[in-house]
């Protein structure tokens, strides 16, 4: 017969306990709580929200306020680019990262020591933008897609004229 032993805690670990739940309950609460506020709000009329005391529930429901941000398409196209971006560059990220995790991996690699040198040394000292940035700009593809898709090296303020990204 297996006994499972209980380990009793005294009344300070329980008050500590129940500080620590209060804590973790009251940011929730913190974070929670904008959040429906701004649902509410967004749920409700306009003029009326403007009138204020809207707090979790819409006084006055419509679904205009979502047929007015829909309308013309732009938030639409700009969640495309956004996901679209985010796949791009998470594949091409993880892509670089697998390579050169295999090739550091490797024990008999020629260079592998200054090779790891080299990633850590461009991991810990980043170089300055205004060289990328320049490239970019003599290039002429500032303002395409793929050059934002490709900047998951952490170059993310480039300009971008979103009216040729699709």
């Amino acid at each position: 017969m297996n006994r499972r032993s209980k380990i009793k805690s005294g009344r300070s670990e329980q008050v500590i306990q129940v500080l620590i739940y209060c804590v973790v309950i009251g940011l929730c609460l913190a974070i929670i709580l904008p959040c429906l506020n701004i649902a509410a709000l967004s749920f409700n009329d306009g003029k009326d929200a403007a009138k204020g005391g809207i707090y979790f529930w819409p006084r006055m429901f419509t679904l205009d306020n979502y047929k007015q941000v829909f309308k013309d398409g732009t938030i639409t196209k700009a969640y495309m680019i956004t996901i679209a971006r985010t796949v791009i560059g998470t594949a091409a990220s993880l892509t670089v990262t697998s390579f050169a995790a295999y090739a550091l991996k490797e024990k008999e690699l020629p260079g592998r020591k200054i090779l790891t040198m080299l990633i850590t040394f461009t991991m810990l000292f980043g170089g300055r933008d205004d060289p990328y940035l320049y490239s970019v700009q003599q290039a002429g593809t500032g303002g395409s897609f793929q050059c934002l898709c490709c900047s998951w090296s952490g170059k993310r303020y480039i300009p971008v004229d979103d009216e040729n990204l699709f």
